[in-house]
């Protein structure tokens, strides 16, 4: 009986949120590398600002079904705070200052559907961190969409200010390419990559190494590319 009343009560929440205007589908980026894996539809999503930046999500269960994940993506479109796969009806994103902001979630691989949110969050009276990050965090995470086809892209946080490099091996550890190469800041960010060679040639079907270096750590993620 308590969980009926609890999903009653959900539900009511959803129907007195306002959906903010949705980003159109075809807008390329942040999700799935303009590879189109994912189908866009419209209104899946709902959010509610809380306090000190917060952006309270949900979901509907009946049209965006779990695991989801989502980004907070700045005007600069700059990747502030992600949430990796969950099952809940809701989550939390986390603004880092007042600004406008877009959300992108979605789901895969049995669902591959997302949708996009326009949000604006105003000043707040009490002051947070502009990084929730700790400076023990240095994460990589899985390429998506993965396979790749045509285009690629590689997430990751940055604990803190750092040279960074990105390379790309074979299985057998190989040097293939280096895909990226300069300092960053601390945050999360985003590399958007065609899956070529360093002459710009397709690269062969097959499973490769990513390995992100960040002074004298390194983490490694697999990828493979089917054509």
């Amino acid at each position: 009986m308590r969980i009926f009343v609890s999903f009653l009560i959900l539900i009511s929440i959803l129907m007195s949120l306002n959906f903010a205007p949705p980003q159109k589908g075809d807008t390329p980026g942040y999700h799935c590398a303009g590879s189109g894996c994912h189908l866009y539809q419209d209104r899946l999503l709902a959010v509610r600002p809380a306090d000190n930046f917060q952006l309270k999500v949900y979901r509907d269960p009946k049209t965006l079904p779990a695991p989801i994940s989502a980004f907070l993506v700045d005007s600069r479109g700059e990747i502030v705070d992600y949430q990796k796969p969950t099952g809940t009806l809701s989550f939390t994103l986390q603004a880092p200052r007042p600004g406008d902001y877009l959300i992108f979630a979605g789901c895969s691989p049995e669902a591959p559907i997302w949708d996009s949110l326009r949000v604006a969050v105003k000043p707040s009276t009490v002051n947070i961190p502009s990084s929730r990050f700790s400076t023990a965090t240095l994460r990589l995470f899985p390429p998506h969409p993965n396979p790749a086809a045509k285009r690629a892209v590689l997430r990751f946080i940055l604990p803190h200010p750092a040279q960074v490099e990105i390379s790309l091996f074979t299985l057998t550890g190989i040097f293939v390419r280096k895909i990226f190469s300069g300092p960053l800041e601390q945050g999360i960010h985003a590399v958007r990559w065609e899956t070529r060679d360093a002459h710009r040639r397709p690269l062969a079907n097959g499973t490769y190494l990513c390995e992100l270096s960040v002074d004298s750590r390194k983490t490694v993620q697999q990828l493979r590319i089917m054509r």
